[in-house]
């Protein structure tokens, strides 16, 4: 059933519009004995009594569909003779009618649900003349169906409060009467389900009130399905996964938990707004779904991989829909603290580069370099991916760049951002930079740790702009490329990699100061039919 199927139904739960011909109910004490029972014509209950079951049917089918709401088929097993649907068929079909029946079903409820105190099990019986409606949902009078039902709720029966109260008699204030009220349903069900408007015999929308802890044994042991997980269920199964993997007790598990979530939650609010005028499925929470945001939230490769394998693990194929694992209350008061802290992280980022700046440019007044021509290093932005690329023109010098790292030719510039997020991985070993001067950006290269001392720095994907050759930007370009790495990254190897079919790159690297270096062994690949050579060479100064 979808929510428009459920708000039909409930419409006829009114003084108006109620039809239900028949309520039995059965009251429980807390050691599961039946006090009494009683079976009578609905129509006839006085007015208090009326509004008050109308109020409970109501509760009945409230909240939201997959948490408070579950949608639930029955097994094959359970709609042969002796099945547990064929026993709601009975009920169903003899509208509450056959004392016997219910009698039967009602001890077979008590036995097999755990409710602790007191509790009354309600029925109701009706039959919905369902009318036809055009496709713009007018209604055409005519009837297409006869869609005959039972509510059940199972409410807790509390002994009222102590207080004080006027007794009239008497004419004075002393202790009130204590008696047994009856309370909103613990948990419920209607059958048959009313799917896309018809009647669906073969399952049944169960009511659980707190999501958190569901009625599994309802619907196990009364209704015979099998148990499916809520909202709230496969919320903190999620939440759990991820604060188990990142670890309970890191101060920053909390930060990027909320991380997570606020990434999932704007993918499904763009895939919302991509199909808002399309009837589509719910965002599911897929593989790709949850990698996305683990990397956007920049959680290590390692602890990545365990977390989707935990939830691959745990829900198998029924994935939950992305917004179900999002805590929308969390989300919105975090929401301010999270955008805080990547202010903060923003800000020290341009600190930082500014603070490179300043000592390159200080470097560069020693090396008495006219202030027209001062060449800078900066972080890699994603808006330079673009223009990077269109230095790669052609499908060779593509493949001499990237030697085969990137999916196609011509790459798009999210491919280059996605590269790059992946390779960084939430760690500090991977920094792509891009050169610049008073005309912009003019070359671009990666530099990487490769060991765990932070003591060798390769450099790769060095790249210059194809329109400005002949002044010399690649040898500069290394220049400060390798003052980078020594001032900044404490390097004392740097190394970098050249395809020994590209000579005028080779050239440009010995110009700087790399020479071939016979200890890195030669790396071949096939690109473009042809078999190269990665030469290693190394900075000699």
């Amino acid at each position: 059933m979808n929510k428009k199927d459920v708000l039909e139904i409930k419409r006829r739960f009114k003084k108006e519009q109620a039809t239900f011909s028949r309520i039995a109910g059965c009251y429980v004490d807390g050691n599961k004995n039946k006090v009494c029972t009683f079976n009578e014509p609905f129509l006839n209950q006085e007015d208090d009594v009326f509004f008050k079951y109308l109020e409970i049917a109501n509760k009945a089918l409230s909240g939201t569909l997959n948490n408070n709401l579950l949608n639930l088929e029955f097994p094959l097993s359970e709609e042969v003779p002796g099945g547990r649907q064929q026993f709601l068929m009975g009920i169903r079909e003899c509208g509450l009618t056959s004392d016997a029946l219910m009698d039967s079903w009602y001890d077979m409820v008590i036995s097999q649900i755990e409710i602790t105190g007191n509790y009354l099990i309600l029925v109701f019986a009706d039959a919905y003349d369902v009318p036809m409606k055009t496709k713009d949902d007018l209604k055409l009078g005519e009837s297409e169906e006869i869609y005959k039902y039972i509510l059940c709720a199972v409410c807790p029966v509390i002994l009222s409060k102590p207080g004080l109260s006027f007794l009239e008699k008497e004419n004075r204030i002393g202790a009130r009467i204590r008696d047994w009220v009856v309370g909103v349903p613990e948990a419920g069900f209607l059958f048959p389900a009313f799917s896309e408007r018809t009647t669906d015999i073969h399952s049944v929308l169960f009511y659980t009130k707190d999501p958190k802890n569901p009625h599994t044994d309802m619907i196990e042991n009364v209704l015979g399905c099998g148990s499916v997980m809520t909202n709230a269920e496969k919320k903190n199964a999620f939440h759990t996964i991820v604060r188990e993997v990142l670890g309970p007790d890191d101060e920053d598990t909390e930060d990027k938990l909320l991380a997570i979530q606020k990434s999932i939650s704007d993918m499904n609010e763009e895939y919302e707004e991509a199909y808002e005028d399309t009837a589509v499925q719910p965002m599911a929470l897929t593989h790709e779904t949850l990698s996305r945001a683990l990397s956007e939230s920049k959680i290590l490769q390692e602890k990545a991989d365990r977390i989707v394998d935990f939830v691959n693990r745990t829900f198998g194929e029924m994935l939950p829909e992305a917004s179900a694992v999002v805590d929308s209350h969390a989300l919105k008061s975090g929401g301010l603290k999270l955008e805080n802290k990547e202010l903060m992280h923003e800000l020290a980022e341009k600190t930082l580069e500014a603070e490179h700046l300043k000592k390159e440019l200080d470097e560069e007044k020693k090396l008495s370099v006219a202030p027209s021509l001062k060449k800078c290093l900066r972080p890699f932005k994603a808006v330079d991916a673009e223009r990077i690329l269109s230095w790669v023109n052609d499908e060779r010098t593509f493949q001499y760049w990237s030697v085969g790292r990137y999916p196609a030719f011509p790459a798009q510039p999210e491919d280059m951002v996605d590269l790059y997020r992946r390779s960084e991985n939430g760690s500090d070993n991977f920094y792509p930079m891009t050169a610049f001067d008073e005309q912009g950006i003019f070359g671009h290269l990666i530099l990487r740790y490769m060991d765990e001392e932070r003591k060798h720095v390769r450099l790769g994907y060095i790249v210059v702009d194809d329109k400005r050759r002949g002044q010399g930007l690649g040898k500069i370009l290394l220049k400060l490329s390798v003052r980078y790495a020594k001032q900044f990254l404490g390097a004392e190897k740097i190394t970098l990699g050249v395809v020994d079919r590209n000579l005028s790159a080779a050239k440009c690297y010995e110009a700087a100061g790399f020479r071939e270096d016979p200890s890195q062994p030669i790396e071949t690949v096939e690109m473009l039919g042809e078999n190269w050579n990665i030469i290693g060479m190394r900075y000699e100064g």
